[in-house]
């Protein structure tokens, strides 16, 4: 069983799209007298009740997967800019639910107990930025228990049972299929043992100083500089750079003036072309009042553009992210939408599958 949870590119099956989370309200169960247990007689021995997992917990807005997920977007801030949305605790509990619901009505998905949910919980609860693995749910994926055994035709990966995935590179129904070593081919992480689909197939996420064809190939916020992953700089008002993104512009907070990191500038302040803060759509009225000025609000069919000051108003996304796009309402689990027509997309965490948004990766097999 793999997990995937967030949408980036072809890496990870939730995230945009999708990877991630933790738990602090939900725990192993303190100890229990025994029923025939006098008053007078201590208990110490008596054995800690066993923890056990359910969709409510893992799904709950202080849960491990809306803490894995928050952890995430927190350390790698590039994921909320390409898909211009951060989601918020409660679009994270939506979407773990959408996601499992069905399934473990059906009985084809169940939370294990004891050990593997104390695991899940510690992750969570502990998870770092050099940790952090992108569209992975890490050891909460064992917490995660699957049914359907390989070959069975299923609809996410966490539906097949064991060290397998939810393979839909075939032509017909997608299956359950054996995850691959490290050093095979792979379309996608979801395929790997590892949870990484990197350069060279399936590989191991590469830690500091290890090596590394792309970014994509080393764990957490690590990057990949001269073929070895590095700790990422820190900057601030005032560090020597080269360009907007040595001051780490995925942040938004600061921009790259004559070879300095300045903070960006906001509305009214005076500025220069790329000095105001086009994350927020504001833009530097040149050759007018030479000062940041607020974005203009569209709504659905307007034009967006982070560069005009153009945004979309609540409610509503961008279609695109560094282009010209035009405002669209998110459609929900269920709605219409369209795989190709950006406008016509779907909210946050859902895909496209056949013509229908849906929080499973794959649809139903009609013709098993």
């Amino acid at each position: 069983m793999r997990a995937t949870v967030v949408h980036m590119q072809c890496r990870s099956r939730i995230v945009t799209g999708f990877i991630v989370v933790i738990i602090a309200g939900c725990g192993s169960e303190g100890a229990a007298p025994r029923p025939d247990a006098r008053a007078d007689v201590p208990v110490a021995d008596a054995p800690a009740a066993p923890s056990t997992g359910s969709l409510a917990a893992f799904c709950a807005t202080d849960g491990p997967f809306e803490r894995i997920l928050a952890r995430t977007y927190e350390c790698l801030p590039s994921l909320s800019f390409l898909e211009k949305f951060r989601p918020t605790a409660d679009d994270l509990a939506r979407l773990c639910a959408a996601r499992y619901q069905p399934f473990v009505d059906d009985g084809t998905l169940s939370f294990a107990g004891g050990a593997a949910w104390d695991t899940c919980l510690g992750y969570a609860a502990s998870l770092t930025c050099t940790d952090v693995a992108l569209g992975s749910l890490g050891p909460c994926e064992q917490a995660l228990v699957g049914t359907l055994a390989m070959g069975a035709h299923c609809r996410i990966d966490e539906h097949c049972l064991g060290a397998a995935w939810c393979d839909n590179t075939g032509t017909g129904c997608p299956v359950c299929a054996p995850l691959r070593a490290d050093g095979m081919s792979c379309f996608d992480s979801d395929s790997c043992e590892s949870g990484n689909c990197g350069t060279g197939g399936c590989r191991g996420w590469s830690g500091v100083d290890e090596p590394c064809g792309e970014s994509y190939d080393c764990v957490g916020n690590l990057t990949c500089v001269g073929g070895h992953c590095t700790a990422p700089l820190v900057y601030g008002d005032g560090t020597p750079c080269g360009t907007n993104g040595a001051c780490g512009a995925d942040s938004g907070g600061l921009y790259c003036d004559a070879g300095t990191c300045r903070a960006r500038k906001h509305v009214g302040e005076s500025c220069t072309f790329n000095s105001c803060d086009w994350y927020r759509y504001e833009r530097c009225d040149v050759g007018g009042s030479d000062t940041c000025v607020a974005p203009v609000i569209g709504g659905e069919g307007s034009p967006c553009d982070e560069f005009e000051g153009q945004a979309c108003a609540t409610g509503l996304l961008c279609s695109t992210t560094l282009t010209s796009g035009v405002c669209f309402r998110p459609r929900a689990d269920g709605e219409a939408c369209s795989a190709t027509d950006l406008a016509q997309g779907c909210a946050f965490g859902l895909r496209c599958v056949l013509g229908q948004c849906s929080a499973a990766d794959q649809p139903v097999c009609l013709n098993p």
